[in-house]
C-alpha cells in the first residue's frame, strides 16, 4: 500500500457455488445478496448459462459480470480491485471449492497485500464430491493431476509420470480435464489419447491401454454418470456434453469394488 489514502475499504468473497444451482450453500447466498457486485469465472467448469440463469433471479435486474481467464488475467481483476478500494463489497464467484484451483489465490493474494477485507465461502468441489460418489477411500489417492491441450508445440508428460507414480504406489489419481477458450472442454477420449502419446517416453509404463479408467461425467448435476472404460477404449467412443473428469484407479479394496459394480456403467465388464 503507497500511502494511508490508498487503503483498500472495501471487501471481497470469494464465493464456492458447488457443482449445480442447488448446491449453493445459505452462507453462499448470503454474500452474493449483499454485495454490489457480482462476478461469475467462466474458465472451470462450462455450466454457465444454467448458472448465471439462476443468479439472475437471485439479483433481479442486476447484471452478473462473465469473467474468463484472459479477463481476469487481464482487466477483471484489476476492476475488482478498483472497487474493492472504492469501498464496495465485491462477491467472486467460483464452480466448486475456490482454491481447488489455486489460480484464484492470485486474487486473494492481491486484495490482502491492498488491505482489503476477504472472505472465503467455501463449496463443493468435483475433486471431494466424486471421491465420495464413487465410494473409493480418499486416503488411497495420491496427487491429482490436468491433463492439458498441447501449447507452444509442446506436449506435456507430467500428469503422465504423476499418475504412474501414484500405481506404482498403489494410489488412486483425480484427473482434471482441461479446459480452453477456443478447443473447449477436454473429453476423455482426448485426454486418453494424449496419456498414452505421453506413455512412449516411459520405461516401465504402469498407466497403458488396458488399465481400468473411471470417467465421471456432469458429476453432481442430475444426470451425472460413472462409466467404467479401458484406457485404450476411450479412444473410440463418442463422449456427450461436458464436464468430465477422469480416475485412475490402483489396486481396489473390495468395499470399492463393491460400490462401482452397483453404480458403475460397465463395471460388470472389467472387475
Amino acid at each position: 500500500m503507497d500511502n494511508p489514502s490508498d487503503a483498500c475499504r472495501g471487501e471481497l468473497y470469494i464465493v464456492g457455488i458447488g457443482l449445480h444451482p442447488k448446491m449453493i450453500t445459505l452462507e453462499a447466498l448470503e454474500a452474493i445478496n449483499k454485495a454490489d457486485s457480482v462476478y461469475l469465472e467462466t474458465y472451470t467448469s462450462p455450466g454457465v448459462d444454467e448458472m448465471t440463469s439462476f443468479l439472475e433471479k437471485i439479483r433481479p435486474g442486476e447484471k452478473i459480470t462473465r469473467l474468463t481467464r484472459k479477463d481476469i488475467e487481464e482487466q477483471g481483476a484489476r476492476e475488482i480491485i478498483n472497487k474493492l478500494r472504492n469501498g464496495e463489497k465485491v462477491c467472486f464467484l467460483v464452480y466448486g471449492d475456490p482454491f481447488v484451483a489455486t489460480t484464484h489465490n492470485a486474487l486473494r493474494l492481491e486484495a490482502l497485500k491492498l488491505g482489503c477485507r476477504v472472505s472465503y465461502v467455501p463449496g463443493i468441489s468435483v475433486y471431494h464430491y466424486s471421491i465420495s460418489a464413487t465410494g473409493l477411500f480418499n486416503y488411497k489417492f495420491g496427487p491429482s493431476v490436468t491433463v492439458v491441450y498441447p501449447r507452444w508445440g509442446i506436449k506435456f508428460t507430467s500428469p503422465y509420470m504423476t499418475i504412474n507414480e501414484n500405481l506404482e504406489r498403489g494410489l488412486h489419481t483425480f484427473v482434471f480435464l482441461d479446459i480452453d477458450e477456443k478447443l473447449g472442454p477436454m473429453t476423455p477420449d482426448i485426454a486418453a489419447k494424449l496419456l498414452l502419446e505421453a506413455s512412449i517416453e516411459f520405461e516401465k509404463r504402469n498407466l497403458n491401454e488396458n488399465s481400468v479408467v473411471l470417467v465421471l461425467e456432469k458429476m453432481g448435476g442430475p444426470d451425472e454418470k460413472i462409466y467404467c472404460e479401458k484406457l485404450g477404449g476411450l479412444l473410440n467412443k463418442r463422449w456427450g456434453a461436458p464436464p468430465y473428469s477422469l480416475v485412475i484407479p490402483s489396486k481396489l479394496h473390495f468395499m470399492e469394488k463393491d460400490v462401482l459394480l452397483s453404480i458403475g456403467l460397465g463395471c460388470n465388464k472389467l472387475f
